[in-house]
């Protein structure tokens, strides 16, 4: 991809959504590559509102993305964010992860992982922080990986698996 002009942007994730178009998070917004140009998504002027920590193309044809205290979710140009009142743990929040029921996760700082569709979601504590990796095994359970370790969520529990002297 060619770089954006004049822009020092980082990118911290990215995903690919239904037509082929890559999203960006990157530390001053959300950036979308769409027929052959840059496009960068408004978000309110707050710098630190601005940082996207992560982001995951849904089947539906949206985009789910993360900052520091909230998440968002786009589409046909519309956004809507989604804070503690709605569910969220609050904590930093980090990667987002849509699973294929259609559910979406959320990994936080201090170990918490919110989940949830429609709009509603539900936190549960798990023993791991700095939970910084999202991804689905075959058999449909989840994996999460964070500060010494990672979770497994089976569908009805979490299990911690801690690297301690592993590694």
């Amino acid at each position: 991809l060619p770089r954006p002009s004049g822009d020092r942007a980082t990118v911290l994730d990215m995903a690919v959504d239904q037509g082929g178009d890559p999203w960006q998070a990157t530390n001053r917004g959300l950036v979308q590559f769409h027929e052959g140009r840059y496009v960068t998504h408004e978000l309110p002027d707050d710098w630190w509102a601005r940082v996207i920590l992560g982001v995951a193309a849904s089947r539906d044809g949206s985009v789910w993305f993360t900052r520091p205290m909230s998440l968002g979710h786009f589409r046909g140009g519309k956004q809507r964010v989604y804070t503690a009142s709605d569910g969220l743990a609050r904590e930093q929040s980090g990667p987002v992860f849509e699973d294929r029921s259609g559910t979406v996760w959320v990994g936080h700082s201090e170990g918490s992982v919110s989940h949830g569709s429609g709009g509603v979601f539900t936190a549960d504590q798990t023993e791991i922080r700095h939970l910084w990796a999202i991804a689905q095994s075959e058999n449909g359970d989840l994996w999460f990986g964070g500060l010494e370790g990672a979770v497994r969520f089976d569908g009805q529990s979490f299990h911690t698996l801690r690297l301690r002297g592993q590694v």
